[in-house]
């Protein structure tokens, strides 16, 4: 390979890895909009000691926290009134069972 082709497939690589990098942060960028849209929208139907008990469960697990404010978000124009500490922490055991659930625990029976 010359010195010529060499340098065009450093810059064709450098070109990709940048791409790359701009499609990564492209997706962080929607994923955290979203986020923030469930986040609000969720806000929206909780009581003030609800919406803070959220935030204390998103310091700990973000990924819990969102699926919760996205479940609150979908409940919300059901539910008479706000969502409280009460009806939170229901939420939250139902989450809990579903993803106990879900985890796909294996069993042998021997």
């Amino acid at each position: 390979m010359s010195e010529e082709d060499l340098e065009e497939l450093r810059r064709r690589k450098r070109q990709e890895a940048q791409n790359s990098e701009n499609e990564e942060a492209s997706r962080e960028d929607a994923e955290e909009s979203r986020n923030q849209q469930i986040w609000s929208k969720a806000k929206q139907h909780m009581t003030n000691e609800a919406s803070s008990r959220l935030g204390n469960i998103k310091a700990a697990n973000k990924q819990k926290a969102i699926s919760i404010a996205s479940r609150i978000a979908q409940l919300g124009p059901r539910i008479n009134g706000k969502v409280d500490e009460g009806q939170l922490k229901e939420i939250l055991r139902e989450t809990e069972k579903q993803s106990q659930k879900d985890s796909g625990d294996i069993k042998y029976r021997r």
